[in-house]
Order: structure tokens, then sequence, then C-alpha cells
């Protein structure tokens, strides 16, 4: 299994029978670029890229970044995280603070008068009040 984003990001590129120039083509992203992050010479990739990248080989960002899909509905049919969601999931990563699956699917199902958080800054302050409650006896 590949273990870190730039490996699996190869394996993606490799599994949709396409070289880097295509992948290139697919996302607007420099084929350099690309190849420094499959090798692990470019760490830390923005979530536009990791998204580009993502739709290029008909993947999730949550499947780039850990390998999996880290939220599907119980009916099996796989739902996208909401971008915003996508956006916290990578912030987290980057402070080294990744998140569960299980607190991602409970992020994901997360809705308050009809909306979830939309925007990173949403996410970082109901994570923050979620870890707070959870933590009082």
């Amino acid at each position: 299994m590949a273990t870190s984003i730039g490996q699996r990001i190869k394996k993606f590129r490799l599994d949709a029978n396409l070289n880097l120039p295509q992948l290139a083509e697919k996302t607007g992203i420099t084929k350099g670029y690309l190849w420094q992050l499959e090798e692990g010479q470019t760490k830390n990739p923005t979530l536009d890229t990791l998204v580009k990248i993502a739709k290029a080989v008909d993947k999730t960002v949550s499947e780039i970044i850990h390998g999996k899909a880290l939220f599907t509905p119980t009916k099996g049919e796989r739902t996208e995280i909401p971008r915003s969601l996508n956006e916290f999931i990578v912030d987290q990563q980057q402070r080294g603070e990744s998140l569960t699956p299980d607190d991602i699917q409970m992020l994901a199902q997360i809705h308050y008068r009809g909306r979830s958080p939309r925007n990173l800054q949403d996410w970082q302050t109901l994570y923050s009040v979620i870890k707070s409650v959870s933590r009082k006896k």
C-alpha cells in the first residue's frame, strides 16, 4: 500500500492509465511539480492542487491523503466531503493533527438549520468546541 501522498498520487495516476504529461494536461499543474510530489521532493501540496489531482484520477481528496475514502454513506454510494471540510482536513494534517475516519464522518454529517459549516474557520471553531465538550466529564 502506498504510504505517502506522493506515492498514492503516482499509484492513482497509473491506475487511471495516465502518464505525467497527461496528468499535467488534465490538472493544469506542471509535469515537474507533479513528479516532485510523486517522488516526495515536495510535500504539503495545497488543497487546490489535491482537488485537481483527485478529479483527474477519479478519486477523492481523502483517498489521496489517507489512501481510502473516509466517508461512505450507509447505502454504499460514494458522497464527496464538502470542499470546506476537505480544506479543514488538509489544514489539520499539515498541523500534524490528522483527523480519524470517525471524526470526519461525524463532521460530514453535521448540519445546523439545514447547512454545514462553510469555511475553514467555521470548521476549526466547530471542531474546537466538540473537542472541548467531549473532554468534560
